[in-house]
């Protein structure tokens, strides 16, 4: 018996119908946002709000010059965690596996095609939460 069609966590015409209903838009959090939103979540046009979170300030510039709009996808530079604190960001081969969890180099060495999560630094990095954003509008 074939499978039946997947749930894609992305909008659908029933979402942006939905969203076309609210009095606020649909928001969007995307952590660790390195190369932006799916294309997908930009279909909301008006009715949905795109903010991503990545400690890389210059990852950040790219996508919100990229963005254009930001009342509408706005990528901020800060890492996102359980408190506001100075915390240690394991910085990795592939900048997308950078984490604020230290990685496992035991299953790195026993599966190869994990390569990307290997460590190759450690910055200080500050971190807010999602609370201390709410309500955050872009700077001018």
């Amino acid at each position: 018996m074939p499978a039946g069609p997947s749930r894609s966590p992305l909008p659908g015409p029933e979402l942006r119908a939905l969203a076309a209903l609210l009095e606020r838009p649909i928001v969007a959090v995307d952590v660790g946002c390195r190369e932006g939103a799916r294309p997908a979540w930009r279909e909301l046009g008006e009715h949905g709000l795109l903010v991503g979170f990545d400690p890389d300030p210059d990852e950040c510039a790219r996508l919100n010059a990229a963005a254009g709009d930001a009342g509408r996808e706005r990528y901020e530079p800060l890492a996102l965690a359980a408190t506001a604190a100075e915390l240690a960001l394991h910085v990795t081969t592939d900048p997308q596996s950078s984490s604020l969890y230290a990685p496992n180099p035991a299953a790195i060495r026993r599966y190869p095609e994990l390569w990307r999560h290997h460590e190759r630094a450690t910055e200080t990095i500050q971190t807010t939460t999602l609370d201390a954003m709410r309500g955050q509008r872009p700077a001018s």
